[in-house]
């Protein structure tokens, strides 16, 4: 019997270095990402990028918030709840030619969206709080600019930076009047840093 599990262990150590030569002899057109940053705003953000050709890349970021100052900023110290997801497609444009790797360009789609519930005072009874919900979305789009390494076979990092203009829709359950209408930018920034395993 200990003959057969170490002979299974073999197998699967030769299978694994099999696999991993496999990859490196390939052309690494995919690279899984983590914004690591991301979560200092109590968010988890990953992404996925797929090499198209020698100069352009599609990638597809995704994350979900998990709440946070945001919410305690729109709405005061009346938040009870929050959460809020969203995605960003990108295109990526290489112009060394060696993507996924160097200086790139990537004019960007993203839509947010943040639920919230929360306590508020009614306009007709001023004192008196009831319970309230609140959804707020926000499509945006822009250009940024960047640059991504590659260290040894199979590690990446990014960072980019660019502007971008938002469009926001905010509605509510009931009445609610103090939030100001100017606590949104139409025009922002999108930045970040990823680190990522590419193959």
């Amino acid at each position: 019997m200990k003959n057969q599990l170490a002979m299974i262990k073999k197998g699967w150590f030769v299978l694994l270095f099999f696999f991993c030569t496999f990859l490196s002899a390939r052309a690494q057109k995919n690279v899984i990402k983590w914004n690591y940053l991301s979560l200092v705003t109590k968010t988890l953000n990953f992404g996925y990028e797929r090499a198209l050709g020698n100069k352009v890349c599609f990638q597809l970021q995704g994350w979900y918030w998990m709440g946070g100052g945001f919410g305690e900023r729109l709405f005061g110290s009346d938040v009870m709840s929050w959460e809020g997801y969203g995605f960003t497609p990108e295109i990526r444009y290489y112009p060394s030619g060696t993507a996924p790797k160097g200086f790139f360009v990537a004019p960007f789609y993203a839509y947010r969206r943040f639920d919230f519930s929360f306590q508020t005072e009614t306009v007709d009874n001023p004192g008196t709080k009831v319970e309230g919900k609140a959804s707020l979305s926000i499509n945006s789009g822009g250009v940024a600019i960047g640059y991504q390494a590659q260290f040894g076979s199979h590690v990446t990092w990014d960072v980019y930076i660019g502007p971008r203009y938002n469009s926001r829709t905010i509605s509510y359950d009931g009445e609610y009047t103090k939030v100001p209408d100017n606590i949104f930018s139409p025009f922002g920034i999108r930045m970040g840093t990823t680190l990522g395993v590419c193959f």
